[in-house]
């Protein structure tokens, strides 16, 4: 039973998703390919993926003599995937708690500044703007009668030319 190089490829990389890291022996393999004369194009389309990739990995390991990744500069990560997925469930199910209470509930103890950058990532904040004072009905019904004339009053000037920019549209 003869086994085609193409599924042989696609079999390295099916469980590999965008901008994952090859593993060695998919690099071993994209060597190989290269050292037998297979164009960079060629090899690209045997593992569905863009021909400067193959390019970068040829490359290093012509300079490093190695299938392993390098290590990365900067400083690692304190938080894991899982502790940074558990705040962003926490912030979601409690919006109005603040970053100290999120902290407290938390397994480790961090600065507010970490968690306000991770909850960034995610597209969260925490505004204070949610740790207003509810209005009572009174205010409520003062405020919304003060909305309502702003806008009929708006729509007068409107409707005689003062404001010529914003466009005409009825009171609601």
């Amino acid at each position: 039973m003869a086994i085609k190089i193409e599924d042989f490829c696609q079999s390295l990389v099916v469980d590999r998703k965008p901008r994952q890291e090859f593993n060695p022996q998919t690099r071993a393999v994209i060597i190989a390919l290269s050292a037998t004369g297979q164009s960079v194009r060629r090899i690209a389309k045997l593992f569905s993926i863009g021909p400067g990739a193959v390019h970068n990995i040829i490359k290093t390991y012509e300079k490093t003599r190695n299938l392993q990744s390098m290590p990365r500069s900067g400083r690692p990560s304190i938080f894991t995937h899982r502790e940074k997925k558990y705040a962003y469930l926490l912030a979601r199910r409690n919006p109005r708690a603040t970053y100290h209470e999120l902290i407290s509930q938390l397994p480790r103890h961090y600065h507010n500044s970490t968690l306000r950058r991770i909850l960034q990532r995610f597209y969260l904040k925490k505004w204070r703007a949610q740790k207003r004072i509810p209005l009572s009905k009174v205010n409520r019904r003062v405020r919304y009668a003060a909305a309502k004339d702003f806008l009929q009053n708006e729509y007068d000037l409107k409707r005689v030319g003062g404001l010529k920019d914003v466009p005409l549209t009825g009171p609601n």
